[in-house]
């Protein structure tokens, strides 16, 4: 299995050096700046991302999505967390991403018991995403799916503390999500929605999910979103109602439509 894995792999990141070659005189590029925090399980990010983007084909129309693109950059934050993205999208509002990257933790963490569990150390990351959007007059749809691979140190003996998801991470697994969100679109650039996501670690009892109401609005370059509502663990201590804040600066156009 890990063979074939390797193989499609090794395909994925040689279609990604084809493409870069063959459009990068037609690339764009962005970057941006977003800071969010939540109130529970508590926590704060800061993440800055640069990318080029290319057209596949078509031409790029924000109301008219008959387009194709592909993005390629980095994105680096907090704790520190780094790591490379490609994402393909044949067309517009249909986006496979793949990235891979580090996160590394050096301060102990209020949410749990690190006498008993590992809260320091680096967790190497691979996943791969999809996620489809769709609209109707004022009516938004965005839903994804995701499959995370987590990987720690030998060295690191004790059941293992992956900050960004609040899950106890035994060794090495995979980290699988979904989520939905159904939206209406307001005057002046401004969203209501409601959002649910749901996440576990395979062949554990490790999960997550949360469900809020979600309010964005949208001015020139920046974008600011505040979502209430509460989020459910198997980790009982971190289960209850919850607050959500971002704030995020465009710098340059993307082709992305999310």
């Amino acid at each position: 299995m890990n063979k074939y894995l390797v193989k499609f792999q090794s395909s994925i990141f040689a279609i990604i050096v084809i493409l870069a070659f063959a459009s990068f005189a037609k690339a764009e590029i962005n970057s941006s700046i977003y800071i969010g925090g939540r109130t529970k399980p508590s926590g704060t990010n800061l993440i800055a991302e640069g990318a080029y983007d290319g057209l596949l084909w078509g031409a790029f129309q924000k109301d008219n999505p008959l387009y194709g693109y592909y993005r390629a950059g980095l994105r680096g934050g907090g704790s520190p967390t780094a790591e490379a993205f490609i994402q393909i999208s044949p067309i517009a509002p249909l986006v496979f991403e793949v990235q891979k990257g580090s996160t590394s933790r050096f301060f102990s963490t209020s949410n749990f018991d690190c006498e008993k569990y590992q809260c320091q150390g680096t967790v190497e990351r691979t996943e791969y995403s999809v996620k489809l959007g769709a609209g109707y007059q004022d009516i938004i749809f965005l839903g994804g799916l995701l499959w995370r691979d987590l990987k720690t140190p030998v060295e690191i003996k004790k059941v293992f503390i992956e900050l960004e998801n609040f899950i106890v991470i035994p060794g090495s697994h995979r980290y699988f999500e979904s989520y939905a969100l159904l939206g209406y679109k307001l005057p002046n650039d401004r969203l209501a929605a409601i959002a649910y996501s749901a996440g576990e670690v395979s062949a554990s009892d490790q999960r997550s999910s949360s469900l809020y109401g979600v309010y964005r609005m949208k001015w020139q370059q920046n974008a600011m979103s505040i979502a209430v509502g509460s989020y459910i663990s198997s980790h009982e201590h971190l289960t209850g109602p919850s607050a959500v804040f971002s704030l995020t600066r465009n710098f340059g156009e993307s082709l992305s439509l999310f």
